[in-house]
């Protein structure tokens, strides 16, 4: 008994656990041996070594037709004198054909897959099984199977009835078959696929549209590999299989100016601009994410929306990348496609305000923080996972511990701007940081002594000179301009910090005209006539303190009471 018996493809047959009608074994027809047409036991030896002669020479007419696609496979099962598989192809439009992703189970599809869409310019050929009894093709026709890895079940099913009514007609005749069943498979697939010229091819599942897609690519690049081509980078003519094909667009550069282009743009820290040479090719800052590949990418596209979680977000701009670590890596080997794929994602978490860098010295690897809630000062690094503060770069202190104020100056510094500025919402923005990093009660006990030291600082200008000779800070309460350090026993003028030890007389320094403390011995200090309004000596009676004054015929001062 012999059977013609299509079969989907491992990728459509998991998806449907009943057979159908396309990938199910057909009806078998029974061929009457010659024992039951003539009332004979076996058929004669010279009709079988004629069957034998006539499949071999098809086989060997097959070969010459079909170099390539005809495999003819050794150990036979029983009952079988040949077997093997021809491969059916079919040419496709110039413009080429679009292939997309189309669930079969009924159920609503997935958002990502539903919108994954191909064009390509060939098919994998639908693979055609044969079996051939011993007598073939004089009394039995052959054993047929359809398999394919992307053709869906209801063109296998058409495929199946075509192959089935020309062996059957074939067999009529006592002919062989192999040949015209290709043909008229070949013929049924071509009137398909002219059938959806406008339209799309759907497949119903990834691993038949990612089977198409590496089929089309393998085909593009055999083909390329046979056509010189001229590198752009240093104008030399070269032989197709000496190109590197850049992904995505496939323009072909020699691998040495390619290798040399993109390890430039690495050491210089330039990834984004690691693209295709090529002056034709799109120069944005940014990759595309386009979910619709055209004849020219050529590649299964996939959906990358916004992602919220910036690591998620930077891994997604790397995967819609043109350029690809895993195709860096066989050009320029791992070390360079690593660097590329931190210099990458580094850029992309430096756009990103919830990024930080971890602080540890050996890794400086990327770590994720918050923005806001109880742990804005929390961050954890990607690569070494150390959890630190993003303000003061020590371990994890927890939310309640302030950081310590390693600047007391410039946080103080930090808080009167925020002070200054003219609305509330603009003070507590500014604020709020502050606050979070060193907590609210340190900031404003570090303003309020900032404070008292800016008022200290003011008071000893104003009432505290230096002492010339050792520096020693001195203060007035009351008496004349002549000072006596108490430390080193140097005489100066505690208005103009002058060193007077080198004056036989001191107080000449305010008893000379011209000089800067002319007439100023008792400036700063309030006399009991100046407080009483009263003129000469009468009026000093009150005062708490001595009035020395000088005496010029003396030559000496004079001390009043």
């Amino acid at each position: 008994m012999s059977s013609l018996s299509p079969s989907s493809s491992p990728s459509a047959s998991a998806q449907h656990e009943e057979p159908t009608a396309a990938v199910s074994q057909l009806s078998a027809v029974p061929i009457p041996t010659p024992a039951s047409q003539n009332g004979q036991e076996d058929a004669s030896n010279e009709d079988e070594d004629e069957d034998a002669q006539q499949q071999d020479e098809e086989l060997v007419a097959l070969a010459s037709i079909f170099p390539d696609s005809l495999r003819v496979l050794p150990v036979p099962p029983d009952n079988v004198r040949r077997h093997g598989h021809i491969g059916v192809q079919v040419e496709l439009p110039g413009d080429g054909l679009s292939v997309s992703l189309n669930q079969a189970n009924g159920s609503k599809p997935d958002s990502e897959q539903a919108q994954q869409t191909i064009v390509v310019h060939s098919l994998p050929p639908i693979v055609l099984h044969f079996a051939l009894p011993p007598a073939y093709p004089s009394t039995a026709r052959p054993r047929l199977k359809l398999t394919s890895d992307w053709a869906p079940p209801p063109l296998l099913t058409a495929l199946s009835a075509a192959a089935h009514a020309t062996a059957e007609s074939c067999l009529a005749y006592g002919s062989v078959a192999l040949f015209d069943i290709h043909t008229e498979v070949a013929n049924a697939l071509d009137t398909h696929v002219s059938s959806l010229s406008g339209s799309t091819l759907q497949v119903t599942s990834q691993e038949a549209l990612d089977a198409i897609h590496r089929h089309d690519q393998a085909r593009k690049l055999a083909a390329l590999e046979r056509t010189p081509y001229t590198c752009l980078i240093c104008l030399d003519p070269r032989p197709g299989r000496d190109a590197v094909l850049v992904p995505g667009c496939g323009h072909r550069f020699c691998r040495q100016c390619l290798v040399d282009f993109f390890t430039v743009l690495i050491k210089e820290g330039m990834p984004k601009q690691v693209r295709c040479p090529h002056p034709d090719c799109p120069r944005g800052d940014e990759p595309t994410t386009s979910t619709t590949t055209t004849a020219e990418t050529d590649r299964p596209a996939k959906s990358h929306a916004p992602a919220i979680d910036p690591v998620q977000s930077a891994q997604s701009l790397l995967n819609a990348h043109p350029i690809q670590p895993t195709f860096l890596s066989t050009l320029l080997g791992p070390a360079f496609a690593t660097k590329f794929t931190d210099q990458f994602l580094a850029r992309a978490y430096a756009s990103d305000p919830a990024m930080h860098w971890c602080p540890r010295p050996t890794c400086g690897g990327p770590a994720r923080g918050h923005l806001s809630g109880p742990y804005a000062k929390l961050a954890t690094c990607l690569r070494c996972h150390f959890a630190f503060c993003v303000y003061c770069s020590r371990s994890w202190h927890g939310s309640a511990q302030a950081c310590r104020v390693a600047n007391a100056s410039a946080v103080v510094q930090a808080y009167l701007a925020a002070m200054a500025l003219p609305t509330k919402g603009e003070r507590e923005a500014k604020l709020l940081p502050l606050y979070v990093q060193y907590g609210r009660s340190v900031v404003e006990r570090l303003a309020r002594e900032h404070e008292a030291e800016s008022e200290t600082r003011e008071w000893i200008k104003a009432n505290v000179t230096p002492c010339p000779q050792c520096r020693q800070g001195v203060s007035r309460s009351a008496g004349c301009a002549h000072m006596t350090c108490s430390a080193c026993g140097t005489h100066f003028c505690f208005n103009c910090g002058a060193n007077l030890g080198h004056l036989q007389n001191p107080y000449k320094h305010y008893s000379t005209q011209g000089l800067q403390c002319y007439n100023r011995l008792f400036e700063g200090v309030e006399t009991a006539d100046q407080q009483q309004g009263a003129a000469g000596l009468g009026a000093v009676g009150a005062a708490d303190e001595p009035l020395v004054v000088w005496d010029d015929e003396a030559g000496q001062a004079v001390v009043l009471f």
